[in-house]
């Protein structure tokens, strides 16, 4: 379907490529579906509610016989070809006995409920506990305080046959007409659930559990989801029509006229304004049903039973094994338990327990055996210090367990070079001295990639002065050697302003340098104003010559890191010597030839000190150099 000549202006937009504007009608305009309706209506006029029904781009033929569907489809095809309208045969369906249309499901048995629509109820398992008996039957005085339950082979029947009742007609009923829709909406920190009436009759249930970033939300915002949820998922019915919308949150009667709003419900209040609706409060106790939807999926364990460690025979007999030797006098000292050895329990398997974990003696390297098992065999993900620590302390003990855990995970290459960073980047804020006279330090920059001049200039040349702040535009062509730049600035900035200095008065000298005195008072307050705010937060970090550290793979320094992509992509390379420190918070380090095209020098922001005794963290092989990065 064409746009308009005068219209075609009106859906232009922008990208980075350039603007752009339809020539034919697209999806997303708000009178788009309007407008083509009623060129499908147009279209199968001839024959509209007698063999097929048109609802934007679905079409419904339906017949009695083969012969007359064959014919019906013949003449439908005819009109479309007509209509210069072509549908895409990898979703057309054919010669279909049921068929799901506009959420209901049609065959030669009538219209029926679409099972999408009582999924929430079939999936409800089977209730536990009183408290989840009252959420499915919807009432409060089912069954009296502290009275037993008993949930045994007819109460399942009965629960069963239940949610048989409600997802069949004529529980579920079928809308009439655009009128008198009412959505009932709940949220809990398990789910969304609502559902929608009419005429005092269910039209359908609806309800999902909480993705992972939600389960963040604050109250108001997942009561806000749940209106949302339930106008996207009946957006058919609800769109275009006047509908009212009850929650148990008061507060969200008053959303569309609030002024303070985080950008999440700005979204959500211009999805509300395109609907023609009202939020009117409904008590908890009377929003029952979307209530008990919201909180049916009981909340289940993710994490598999393989991550926990289980203590293996031959294990505990090289602990038995090693306590024996741990024991002995010359070797009690190095175990520092400080008389705690008077509260351990021997238990029949030979293994001595501390407060039933068993002590791991200092011997044989037992500590390290377990706590490579607990962090990097193949049932463990490289947990933190703090998760290493909880899971172990459930079965281990040993004096200073927690050091020795934080130590070992600093101490582990796969932690360092994967594992982002969470804080912020180390090392102070250094900032230039302000300059004591105009023109003693400027700062310049170039705007390339112009369109040329007729002089040929394709570049601009900026010069700002630190301490006036005064600034220069210079044209010049991008080919400018240094040489070149270096004539051009003399002539252009610094012997105009040698001409006026000397030209001037010397009262005006002095006057001139009362007022540099105070635009120099000004810029340290701004400049130690600027500095406390950037470090806070950071901590200082200095290195030695000839310590190893690790080195930061940054797009910015020419290294850019590929093969292993992701989460799982090393984050560093190394270990490099530190050679040289330049200045306060930048230091020289030892590259490899495989790096000498990177400049050496590096900010203390891009370097982490490497703790462990491996010397290799990532093959250089796996390092792409960027060409037009380099020194």
């Amino acid at each position: 379907m064409r746009v308009r000549e005068e219209d075609i202006a009106k859906t232009a937009f922008r990208t980075r490529y350039g603007r752009y504007e339809f020539l034919v009608m697209p999806f997303g305009l708000t009178n788009a579906p309007a407008v083509f309706m009623d060129l499908m209506n147009r279209v199968c006029r001839p024959y509209l509610d007698k063999f097929v029904i048109v609802f934007l781009d679905d079409i419904l033929i339906y017949s009695r016989s083969k012969e007359d569907h064959e014919h019906h489809l013949r003449l439908i095809l005819e009109l479309l070809k007509a209509g210069q309208l072509y549908a895409r045969f990898s979703k057309c369906e054919f010669w279909i006995r049921e068929v799901h249309f506009l959420g209901h499901v049609v065959n030669k048995g009538g219209i029926h409920v679409d099972p999408a629509k009582v999924e929430a109820v079939k999936k409800w398992e089977a209730p536990k506990t009183p408290a989840e008996i009252r959420q499915f039957l919807a009432t409060d005085n089912f069954n009296a305080k502290g009275q037993e339950v008993r949930l045994g082979e007819k109460q399942e029947e009965a629960f069963q046959t239940l949610k048989q009742k409600l997802c069949n007609a004529p529980i579920l009923a079928l809308p009439e007409g655009t009128d008198n829709f009412v959505v009932y909406c709940d949220a809990s920190h398990q789910g969304l659930g609502c559902v929608l009436m009419q005429n005092k009759k269910v039209i359908a249930y609806a309800s999902r559990q909480l993705k992972v970033h939600e389960k963040n939300y604050t109250t108001h915002d997942l009561e806000i989801g749940a209106v949302v949820f339930a106008l996207k998922i009946w957006r058919h019915y609800l769109y275009g029509t006047k509908c009212t919308i009850f929650t148990d949150h008061k507060s969200l009667q008053h959303i569309l006229d609030q002024k303070m709003l985080n950008l999440r419900q700005r979204r959500w209040v211009e999805l509300l304004s395109d609907y023609d609706c009202e939020i009117k409060y409904n008590p908890g106790k009377a929003n029952v049903v979307a209530d008990a939807l919201s909180r049916k999926e009981r909340v289940k364990p993710t994490r598999t039973r393989a991550m926990r460690m289980v203590v293996q025979t031959s294990l505990k007999r090289q602990i038995a094994e090693a306590r024996k030797e741990a024991l002995k006098a010359d070797n009690l000292k190095k175990e520092t338990l400080h008389e705690l050895e008077k509260e351990f329990e021997e238990k029949s398997d030979g293994v001595r327990y501390f407060k039933d974990r068993i002590w791991v003696p200092k011997v044989d390297q037992l500590r390290a055996l377990i706590m490579d098992e607990a962090h990097q065999s193949k049932y463990s993900i490289h947990p933190g210090s703090d998760k290493m620590y909880k899971g172990l302390k459930e079965h281990y003990w040993w004096p200073g367990m927690k050091r020795d855990i934080a130590t070992y995970v600093s101490k582990c290459l796969t932690c360092a070079k994967v594992k982002a960073e969470h804080q912020k980047p180390s090392g102070l804020l250094q900032q230039p001295e302000i300059p004591e006279w105009k023109g003693e330090q400027v700062s310049m920059d170039f705007v390339t990639k112009l369109p040329k001049t007729k002089k040929g200039h394709d570049t601009i040349w900026v010069i700002v002065d630190r301490l006036t702040k005064s600034a220069h535009f210079l044209p010049i062509k991008e080919t400018y050697s240094i040489d070149k730049l270096a004539q051009l600035y003399v002539s252009e900035i610094v012997m105009p302003a040698f001409s006026v200095l000397h030209t001037r008065h010397y009262l005006d000298a002095r006057e001139t340098t009362d007022k540099i005195k105070m635009v120099q008072e000004k810029l340290k307050v701004a400049r130690d104003r600027q500095k406390s705010y950037a470090d806070n937060r950071r901590k200082p970090l200095e290195f030695q010559v000839g310590d190893k550290v690790l080195l930061k793979v940054s797009p910015w320094k020419g290294l850019i890191r590929f093969g292993k992509k992701g989460k799982l992509s090393p984050r560093f390379v190394g270990p490099f010597k530190v050679v040289e420190r330049i200045g306060p918070v930048a230091y020289r380090l030892d590259l490899p030839i495989e790096l000498s095209s990177i400049h050496d020098t590096f900010h203390v922001s891009n370097l982490k000190k490497c703790l462990s005794e491996e010397t290799v963290v990532l093959p250089l092989d796996e390092i792409q150099i960027n060409e037009q990065l380099r020194v």
